[in-house]
């Protein structure tokens, strides 16, 4: 379980992940989009202390994917029912918040932090870690705040969730994202679960990979990341 940290208050978010870390949780929560709340970015310096603190706690902060409210937009003129052109709009503005996190110079500040967004998929991250590269090394964009290329980060500090994308180890270069930094999820019981048939599809998805990296991708790497031991970890596993 990963527990909501409130960031309007500073103060109430400290004390809250005090808390949380004494009762022994396993994950924390953080809003994707601040803004949305009227707040800055997480690379403002209002967020130092929260972040200095969750980085000592050594807990990792996930961000779920979210319906970003820059996209009401959108929304108001999608013609599909249920927002259909929407949908895949909403996992690929994750982008804006890898920038933040990583082009803004949180992680160059606080190098232990682990990040887990939760539900993006991989295959569009390979694309744009190695665009992000390449504006720092080809197209001489300026990045003060870091002194890696964004790339370094993100295999540092983030780790993402997949479904059920099945050409994703047989067709994109995965290995740019680092296969340490992948995480299979059923993602139950939304509409992109795949429940009732989760253990078939985790199967099919790592069969083109070696076995050791079929387990981390299924086990190992959540093991690590969540500090779980053998028990916690069946006890975190989904359908």
């Amino acid at each position: 379980m990963s527990y909501q940290i409130p960031i309007q208050d500073i103060d109430g978010a400290l004390a809250e992940v005090k808390r949380l870390a004494d009762l022994g949780a396993k994950s924390l929560q953080l809003p994707v989009f601040p803004p949305e709340l009227g707040l800055p970015d997480y690379y403002h310096e209002r967020y130092d202390p929260l972040l200095a603190l969750i980085e000592e706690t050594g807990l990792p902060v996930c961000c779920h994917i979210g319906l970003n409210t820059q996209l009401d937009g959108l929304v108001a003129r999608d013609p599909t029912p249920g927002s259909a052109i929407m949908i895949p709009m909403a996992v690929l503005s994750t982008a804006e918040a890898f920038g933040m996190w990583i082009m803004g110079g949180v992680l160059e500040r606080f190098p232990k932090l682990k990040l887990v967004f939760v539900e993006p998929g991989v295959g569009w991250i390979t694309w744009w870690l190695n665009w992000v590269d390449d504006m720092v090394v080809r197209q001489n964009y300026t990045l003060p705040d870091i002194s890696e290329l964004p790339s370094f980060y993100f295999r540092r500090n983030i780790a993402v969730t997949v479904v059920d994308e099945r050409d994703v180890f047989g067709a994109f270069p995965y290995e740019l994202v680092g296969i340490e930094n992948i995480m299979w999820s059923s993602d139950y019981p939304h509409p992109t679960t795949t429940f009732p048939s989760s253990r078939q599809a985790a199967a099919q998805l790592v069969a083109p990979l070696p076995p050791n990296e079929r387990a981390l991708i299924t086990a190992g790497n959540a093991q690590r990341i969540f500090n779980l031991d053998a028990q916690g970890l069946a006890a975190a596993s989904t359908p």
